[in-house]
Protein backbone atom coordinates (compact mmCIF):
# COMPACT_ATOMS: atom_id res chain seq x y z
CA UNK A 1 0.00 0.00 0.00
CA UNK A 2 2.77 2.49 1.05
CA UNK A 3 4.71 1.36 -1.98
CA UNK A 4 1.52 2.50 -3.92
CA UNK A 5 1.04 5.74 -2.64
CA UNK A 6 4.72 6.52 -3.63
CA UNK A 7 4.43 5.52 -6.75
CA UNK A 8 1.54 7.37 -7.44
CA UNK A 9 3.29 10.57 -6.48
CA UNK A 10 6.12 9.85 -8.24
CA UNK A 11 4.18 9.21 -11.97
CA UNK A 12 2.52 12.53 -11.19
CA UNK A 13 5.38 14.40 -10.84
CA UNK A 14 7.09 12.70 -14.04
CA UNK A 15 3.02 14.61 -15.43
CA UNK A 16 3.38 17.56 -14.42
CA UNK A 17 7.56 17.76 -15.35
CA UNK A 18 6.25 16.61 -18.93
CA UNK A 19 3.62 19.55 -18.88
CA UNK A 20 6.06 22.11 -17.81
CA UNK A 21 8.34 21.12 -20.70
CA UNK A 22 5.75 21.57 -22.58
CA UNK A 23 4.79 25.37 -21.82
CA UNK A 24 9.07 25.55 -22.04
CA UNK A 25 8.65 24.93 -25.49
CA UNK A 26 5.74 27.10 -26.18
CA UNK A 27 7.78 29.70 -24.05
CA UNK A 28 10.87 29.45 -26.60
CA UNK A 29 8.77 29.73 -29.87
CA UNK A 30 6.74 32.87 -28.35
CA UNK A 31 11.07 34.15 -27.11
CA UNK A 32 11.96 34.00 -31.03
CA UNK A 33 8.75 35.38 -32.73
CA UNK A 34 9.97 38.38 -29.96
CA UNK A 35 13.39 38.38 -31.19
CA UNK A 36 12.70 38.98 -34.80
CA UNK A 37 10.34 42.06 -33.93
CA UNK A 38 12.81 43.81 -31.71
CA UNK A 39 15.79 43.87 -34.06
CA UNK A 40 13.14 43.66 -36.92
CA UNK A 41 13.55 48.01 -35.69
CA UNK A 42 17.35 48.41 -36.13
CA UNK A 43 18.41 48.14 -32.78
CA UNK A 44 20.80 45.64 -31.12
CA UNK A 45 19.29 43.24 -28.70
CA UNK A 46 20.81 42.01 -25.28
CA UNK A 47 18.76 39.56 -22.92
CA UNK A 48 16.38 36.97 -22.92
CA UNK A 49 13.17 38.61 -24.60
CA UNK A 50 11.22 36.53 -22.43
CA UNK A 51 12.60 38.11 -19.04
CA UNK A 52 14.49 41.70 -18.32
CA UNK A 53 16.56 42.70 -22.40
CA UNK A 54 18.02 45.68 -23.02
CA UNK A 55 17.81 47.70 -27.14
CA UNK A 56 19.93 50.13 -28.30
CA UNK A 57 21.48 51.58 -31.44
CA UNK A 58 19.40 53.59 -34.10
CA UNK A 59 16.62 53.49 -35.00
CA UNK A 60 14.30 55.70 -37.31
CA UNK A 61 16.59 57.85 -37.64
CA UNK A 62 17.11 58.17 -33.64
CA UNK A 63 20.12 56.98 -31.39
CA UNK A 64 18.05 55.49 -28.00
CA UNK A 65 18.72 52.93 -25.35
CA UNK A 66 15.50 50.73 -24.61
CA UNK A 67 15.36 48.47 -21.38
CA UNK A 68 12.42 46.42 -20.78
CA UNK A 69 10.95 44.87 -17.19
CA UNK A 70 14.33 47.12 -15.52
CA UNK A 71 13.60 48.44 -12.03
CA UNK A 72 13.62 52.04 -12.43
CA UNK A 73 13.06 54.87 -9.74
CA UNK A 74 10.11 57.13 -10.40
CA UNK A 75 10.60 60.69 -10.86
CA UNK A 76 9.37 63.08 -7.64
CA UNK A 77 10.44 65.39 -5.10
CA UNK A 78 9.48 63.12 -2.47
CA UNK A 79 7.64 59.37 -1.88
CA UNK A 80 10.79 57.94 -5.00
CA UNK A 81 10.14 54.49 -5.31
CA UNK A 82 11.47 52.21 -7.76
CA UNK A 83 8.99 50.18 -10.36
CA UNK A 84 9.50 47.55 -13.34
CA UNK A 85 8.86 49.25 -16.30
CA UNK A 86 10.01 49.60 -19.70
CA UNK A 87 12.30 52.76 -20.15
CA UNK A 88 13.47 54.48 -23.44
CA UNK A 89 15.88 57.59 -23.57
CA UNK A 90 17.06 59.78 -26.44
CA UNK A 91 18.47 63.03 -27.29
CA UNK A 92 15.42 66.09 -27.73
CA UNK A 93 15.29 69.72 -28.75
CA UNK A 94 12.93 70.37 -25.82
CA UNK A 95 12.98 72.52 -22.86
CA UNK A 96 12.65 70.78 -19.64
CA UNK A 97 9.58 68.89 -18.99
CA UNK A 98 7.66 66.15 -17.01
CA UNK A 99 4.61 64.26 -17.81
CA UNK A 100 3.47 62.03 -15.18
CA UNK A 101 0.32 60.48 -14.20
CA UNK A 102 -2.68 62.93 -12.69
CA UNK A 103 -2.71 61.07 -9.35
CA UNK A 104 0.86 61.15 -8.82
CA UNK A 105 1.46 64.95 -9.71
CA UNK A 106 1.70 66.14 -5.78
CA UNK A 107 4.50 63.31 -5.00
CA UNK A 108 5.84 64.47 -8.38
CA UNK A 109 5.88 68.27 -8.03
CA UNK A 110 4.96 68.91 -4.54
CA UNK A 111 1.91 70.56 -3.52
CA UNK A 112 2.66 74.06 -4.78
CA UNK A 113 4.90 73.03 -8.66
CA UNK A 114 7.02 75.75 -9.33
CA UNK A 115 6.11 74.92 -12.63
CA UNK A 116 2.83 75.76 -13.76
CA UNK A 117 0.51 72.75 -15.70
CA UNK A 118 0.69 72.65 -19.35
CA UNK A 119 -2.45 71.14 -21.31
CA UNK A 120 -2.71 69.58 -24.44
CA UNK A 121 -5.21 69.77 -27.23
CA UNK A 122 -6.59 66.20 -26.69
CA UNK A 123 -8.65 66.14 -22.97
CA UNK A 124 -8.42 62.45 -22.62
CA UNK A 125 -4.76 62.65 -22.06
CA UNK A 126 -5.40 65.54 -20.20
CA UNK A 127 -7.71 63.82 -17.68
CA UNK A 128 -4.88 61.28 -16.95
CA UNK A 129 -1.29 63.07 -17.13
CA UNK A 130 -0.23 66.44 -15.88
CA UNK A 131 2.23 68.11 -17.84
CA UNK A 132 5.14 70.91 -16.09
CA UNK A 133 7.31 72.55 -18.24
CA UNK A 134 10.54 74.75 -17.05
CA UNK A 135 9.88 78.66 -17.61
CA UNK A 136 12.81 80.90 -18.10
CA UNK A 137 15.06 78.73 -19.88
CA UNK A 138 17.09 79.64 -22.79
CA UNK A 139 15.04 79.14 -25.60
CA UNK A 140 17.36 80.05 -28.55
CA UNK A 141 18.52 75.79 -28.74
CA UNK A 142 15.14 75.01 -29.23
CA UNK A 143 11.92 74.43 -31.41
CA UNK A 144 10.71 77.55 -31.89
CA UNK A 145 6.92 77.66 -31.85
CA UNK A 146 6.91 74.35 -29.84
CA UNK A 147 8.91 75.07 -27.42
CA UNK A 148 6.58 75.38 -24.36
CA UNK A 149 4.56 72.58 -26.21
CA UNK A 150 4.16 69.20 -24.30
CA UNK A 151 6.67 66.81 -25.85
CA UNK A 152 7.50 69.48 -29.06
CA UNK A 153 3.80 69.71 -30.26
CA UNK A 154 3.12 66.45 -30.80
CA UNK A 155 -0.20 65.43 -32.55
CA UNK A 156 -3.00 64.13 -31.02
CA UNK A 157 -2.35 60.38 -32.36
CA UNK A 158 0.72 60.04 -30.95
CA UNK A 159 -0.64 61.24 -27.03
CA UNK A 160 -3.03 58.70 -27.99
CA UNK A 161 -0.45 55.49 -28.34
CA UNK A 162 1.01 57.24 -24.82
CA UNK A 163 -2.33 56.20 -23.25
CA UNK A 164 -2.60 53.10 -24.65
CA UNK A 165 0.97 52.00 -24.25
CA UNK A 166 0.40 52.93 -20.41
CA UNK A 167 2.70 55.62 -20.08
CA UNK A 168 4.46 56.14 -16.30
CA UNK A 169 5.98 59.09 -17.11
CA UNK A 170 7.36 61.09 -19.18
CA UNK A 171 10.86 63.72 -18.27
CA UNK A 172 12.66 66.46 -20.62
CA UNK A 173 16.10 67.11 -18.55
CA UNK A 174 19.28 69.45 -20.48
CA UNK A 175 18.30 67.44 -23.78
CA UNK A 176 17.61 63.75 -22.56
CA UNK A 177 14.51 62.48 -22.54
CA UNK A 178 13.04 58.99 -20.99
CA UNK A 179 9.86 57.35 -21.30
CA UNK A 180 8.80 55.17 -18.78
CA UNK A 181 5.83 52.39 -19.42
CA UNK A 182 4.33 49.72 -17.85
CA UNK A 183 6.15 46.64 -18.87
CA UNK A 184 5.68 45.84 -22.47
CA UNK A 185 5.08 43.01 -24.83
CA UNK A 186 7.80 42.83 -27.97
CA UNK A 187 5.21 44.23 -30.12
CA UNK A 188 3.83 47.27 -27.88
CA UNK A 189 7.96 48.03 -27.57
CA UNK A 190 7.91 48.21 -31.51
CA UNK A 191 4.86 50.67 -31.03
CA UNK A 192 6.69 52.44 -27.79
CA UNK A 193 10.03 53.06 -30.22
CA UNK A 194 8.14 54.73 -33.19
CA UNK A 195 6.47 56.92 -30.60
CA UNK A 196 9.68 57.90 -29.25
CA UNK A 197 11.48 58.30 -32.44
CA UNK A 198 8.44 60.77 -33.44
CA UNK A 199 8.99 63.09 -30.38
CA UNK A 200 12.62 63.73 -30.88
CA UNK A 201 12.34 64.32 -34.49
CA UNK A 202 9.01 66.41 -34.79
CA UNK A 203 7.26 67.22 -37.12
CA UNK A 204 10.60 66.16 -39.96
CA UNK A 205 10.11 62.60 -39.52
CA UNK A 206 8.24 61.04 -42.05
CA UNK A 207 5.43 59.50 -41.30
CA UNK A 208 5.68 56.56 -39.35
CA UNK A 209 3.21 53.27 -39.07
CA UNK A 210 2.36 52.85 -35.58
CA UNK A 211 -0.71 51.09 -34.63
CA UNK A 212 -3.54 51.68 -32.23
CA UNK A 213 -4.90 49.58 -29.78
CA UNK A 214 -4.74 48.14 -26.44
CA UNK A 215 -1.34 47.27 -24.77
CA UNK A 216 -1.12 43.61 -24.74
CA UNK A 217 -0.93 41.78 -22.07
CA UNK A 218 2.16 40.42 -20.24
CA UNK A 219 3.10 36.69 -21.12
CA UNK A 220 3.81 35.52 -17.51
CA UNK A 221 2.39 31.82 -18.41
CA UNK A 222 5.58 31.64 -20.26
CA UNK A 223 7.91 33.67 -17.57
CA UNK A 224 6.70 32.13 -15.33
CA UNK A 225 8.70 28.96 -15.45
CA UNK A 226 11.91 31.03 -17.09
CA UNK A 227 13.68 31.16 -13.74
CA UNK A 228 14.09 27.33 -13.48
CA UNK A 229 14.39 25.46 -15.92
CA UNK A 230 12.41 21.37 -15.25
CA UNK A 231 15.71 19.96 -15.07
CA UNK A 232 17.58 22.05 -12.60
CA UNK A 233 14.30 21.71 -10.73
CA UNK A 234 14.17 17.53 -10.74
CA UNK A 235 18.11 18.02 -9.30
CA UNK A 236 17.42 20.47 -7.00
CA UNK A 237 14.46 18.74 -5.65
CA UNK A 238 16.82 15.02 -5.97
CA UNK A 239 19.47 16.72 -3.78
CA UNK A 240 17.07 18.02 -1.31
CA UNK A 241 15.16 14.77 -0.83
CA UNK A 242 18.43 13.09 -0.35
CA UNK A 243 19.05 15.85 2.91
CA UNK A 244 15.07 16.06 4.05
CA UNK A 245 14.38 12.16 4.22
CA UNK A 246 16.89 11.02 6.66
CA UNK A 247 14.84 13.75 9.28
CA UNK A 248 11.38 14.55 8.05
CA UNK A 249 10.48 10.28 7.86
CA UNK A 250 11.61 9.69 11.50
CA UNK A 251 9.52 12.96 12.38
CA UNK A 252 6.30 11.88 10.88
CA UNK A 253 6.59 8.25 12.59
CA UNK A 254 6.98 6.43 9.82
CA UNK A 255 8.86 3.93 11.46
CA UNK A 256 6.51 3.14 14.44
CA UNK A 257 2.40 2.67 14.62
CA UNK A 258 0.16 3.08 12.41
CA UNK A 259 3.05 3.78 9.79
CA UNK A 260 4.85 1.11 10.49
CA UNK A 261 1.45 -1.44 10.14
CA UNK A 262 1.48 0.46 6.76
CA UNK A 263 4.53 -0.30 5.37
CA UNK A 264 4.43 -4.13 6.90
CA UNK A 265 1.19 -4.77 5.49
CA UNK A 266 -0.91 -4.85 8.65
CA UNK A 267 2.08 -5.93 10.65
CA UNK A 268 4.17 -4.27 13.10
CA UNK A 269 7.72 -3.28 12.89
CA UNK A 270 10.33 -4.70 14.73
CA UNK A 271 14.29 -3.97 16.17
CA UNK A 272 16.46 -6.16 15.34
CA UNK A 273 19.52 -3.78 16.83
CA UNK A 274 18.75 -0.99 18.66
CA UNK A 275 22.43 -0.09 18.22
CA UNK A 276 22.17 0.48 14.14
CA UNK A 277 18.29 0.98 14.23
CA UNK A 278 17.91 -1.71 11.91
CA UNK A 279 14.04 -2.00 11.55
CA UNK A 280 12.29 -5.35 9.76
CA UNK A 281 8.85 -6.08 9.27
CA UNK A 282 7.50 -8.49 12.01
CA UNK A 283 5.82 -10.98 9.42
CA UNK A 284 8.91 -10.18 6.32
CA UNK A 285 12.25 -9.92 7.75
CA UNK A 286 13.68 -9.02 4.59
CA UNK A 287 11.93 -5.98 4.19
CA UNK A 288 14.20 -3.18 6.17
CA UNK A 289 15.23 0.24 6.82
CA UNK A 290 16.88 0.39 3.45
CA UNK A 291 13.43 -0.01 1.43
CA UNK A 292 11.57 2.01 3.67
CA UNK A 293 13.87 5.14 2.95
CA UNK A 294 13.59 4.79 -0.59
CA UNK A 295 10.38 4.91 -0.69
CA UNK A 296 9.90 7.76 1.57
CA UNK A 297 12.36 9.31 -0.68
CA UNK A 298 10.12 8.99 -3.37
CA UNK A 299 7.38 10.19 -1.87
CA UNK A 300 9.42 13.83 -1.23
CA UNK A 301 10.79 14.02 -4.46
CA UNK A 302 7.67 13.72 -6.53
CA UNK A 303 6.07 15.94 -3.72
CA UNK A 304 8.49 18.48 -4.44
CA UNK A 305 8.55 18.16 -7.95
CA UNK A 306 5.17 18.43 -7.97
CA UNK A 307 4.42 21.38 -5.40
CA UNK A 308 7.19 23.53 -7.19
CA UNK A 309 5.95 22.78 -11.17
CA UNK A 310 2.62 22.29 -10.15
CA UNK A 311 2.38 25.62 -8.34
CA UNK A 312 3.75 27.42 -11.34
CA UNK A 313 1.83 26.31 -13.43
CA UNK A 314 -1.51 27.19 -11.65
CA UNK A 315 -0.15 30.26 -10.90
CA UNK A 316 0.07 30.79 -15.11
CA UNK A 317 -3.58 29.81 -15.30
CA UNK A 318 -4.93 32.61 -13.29
CA UNK A 319 -3.39 35.49 -15.27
Amino acid sequence: MFVIVALAIFALAIAVSKLAMKDDGQRGAHANAERALLVGEGLELKGDPADEYELSGTAHGVRMQVKNRASETTPGVTANKSQSVCIIRFDVALVDQIVCPLSDADSVMGPLPSSPRVRTELAAFDNAYAAFLQKGQDESAYRGGETHAVLGGVPNAILERLLELDLRWARVKEGKCELAFAPLEAADVVRAVRVAARIANGKDEPKLTIDSGAKRAPRDDFRSLSGLSVGVTWFLSFVAAIVVTPLLAPALSLFKEPGGRIFCDGSALVYTSSSHKYIQCANDPARGLFVYYFVCFLIILGLMITVFLGTAKLKAMSK
